[in-house]
């Protein structure tokens, strides 16, 4: 998997109108698509699930500093057959394929995610949504060598308008 480094387009955008690009292909050797497209379209799911809930901490500000980070749904669906899945050329090759990341919404520690999965040549292959449970703040120090909790600086609370880049009407008063 390769991030790409979307600085430039995330500026000083709300946490909710930023994007995150992954590229990813398969490592090893895999049958052929028409052979197995099952295991191509597992690859897809795999990849999907892998990192598509870091973006919300990242996209927060908050990095690193988040205690538990966990998926409970995830929903793929494929918009193709199996040659329009196959993680790899036919000559063996690897395909690569990228993943574009958006945050649809947070909230009361949990996110949601959604994310379009593109073919190297432009073809949308799948459309994927993720719920995910989130909780923020220091990671307990642990003998595998967790974060200490004073380790980690200290951040303001985020409002309304730190997220959607608009004050909500409690916040104007």
């Amino acid at each position: 998997m390769r991030k790409v480094d979307m600085a430039a387009w995330n500026g000083a955008r709300p946490p909710l109108a930023k994007r995150q690009l992954h590229w990813y292909r398969a490592l090893g050797a895999l049958p052929p698509a028409a052979a197995d497209p099952n295991l191509h379209a597992c690859a897809h799911l795999f990849a999907s699930d892998r990192n598509s809930l870091f973006p919300v901490p990242n996209f927060l500000g908050v990095g690193d500093g988040y205690s538990a980070i966990a998926t409970l749904s995830h929903a793929v669906v494929f918009h193709g057959e199996g040659d329009d899945l196959a993680m790899t050329e036919p000559d063996g090759t690897a395909r690569w394929f990228c993943q574009e990341f958006r945050v649809e919404r947070v909230g009361h520690g949990r996110a949601l995610v959604t994310s379009r999965i593109w073919r190297e040549d432009g073809l949308h292959v799948a459309s994927q949504s993720q719920d995910g449970l989130l909780r923020m703040g220091p990671v307990a120090e642990s003998a595998s060598g967790g974060v200490p909790a004073s380790g980690l600086p200290k951040k303001k609370p985020m409002t309304a308008k730190d997220i959607f880049g608009y004050p909500t009407k409690k916040e104007k008063l």
